[in-house]
């Protein structure tokens, strides 16, 4: 189980405000939380999960990477609601990862 999410550029550009660290922060506990309730649902059904969150510039690339490195033979990748600009840019993200991942891709819809 792997969530990744955007690094966002700092505020002003050289530096990060105590702002930015803040959100970032909260952001990392939300995946936190997420990835455990994974965790404890799949404890519950006896299954063995390994979960990672990744903070990358290039979702796409990172998880085509994650798959090639770690030959992994079946990737599923989830396609929340979003709105119709994030799911333009999602839409990117999975065409991305569907034509360049070497191993078979499941994409579930809500």
């Amino acid at each position: 189980m792997i969530e990744c999410f955007y690094q966002k550029p700092p505020t002003f550009h050289f530096f990060e405000t105590k702002t930015d660290k803040i959100a970032l922060q909260k952001r990392k506990e939300q995946i936190k939380n997420e990835l455990s309730k994974w965790e404890k649902a799949a404890a519950k059904q006896n299954v063995q999960i390994k979960t990672k969150f990744a903070l990358t510039d290039s979702i796409a690339h990172w998880v085509i990477d994650y798959v090639t490195e770690n030959k992994v033979d079946l990737l599923i990748v989830d396609y929340p609601k979003l709105s119709m600009t994030e799911s333009t840019l999602y839409d990117d993200i999975i065409n991305t990862i569907h034509h360049k991942a070497k191993c078979h891709v499941l994409t579930t819809k809500q």
